[in-house]
């Protein structure tokens, strides 16, 4: 599965953006919103250290858009996920959001 770059999916992430004024998750759209602007401004800024793993917000907007499409691509409603809190967690859990899918972490 390739990673979609921050710029070929503006588009669909601007379409799907607009979306979250209109419904339950809007609060959630500041979330993915503000990721995505720091991946823009500041990419090679450090987002998150997890695991020993020093991630930057142009890598994790990446990771999240293209977890977001393969849900998309999957039709998925719901995910439930079993994970250690780290990147792996929040990569899924954003993804989840900006797919608008229903996210269910089950604990360890």
């Amino acid at each position: 599965m390739n990673s979609p770059t921050i710029s070929q999916t503006s588009d669909q992430l601007s379409a799907q953006l607009s979306q979250y004024g209109s419904n339950a998750r809007s609060n959630h759209g500041c979330v993915i919103s503000s990721l995505l602007v720091h991946a823009r401004l500041q990419p090679d800024v450090i987002a998150i250290i997890a695991d020993q793993t020093v991630t930057s917000y142009k890598q994790l907007a990446e990771r999240v858009m293209s977890r977001a499409l393969w849900l998309t691509q999957q039709h998925c409603q719901t995910l439930a996920f079993q994970l250690d809190n780290g990147l792996e967690w929040v990569i899924t859990d954003l993804a989840g959001l900006l797919a608008e899918v229903d996210i269910v972490p089950i604990p360890g």
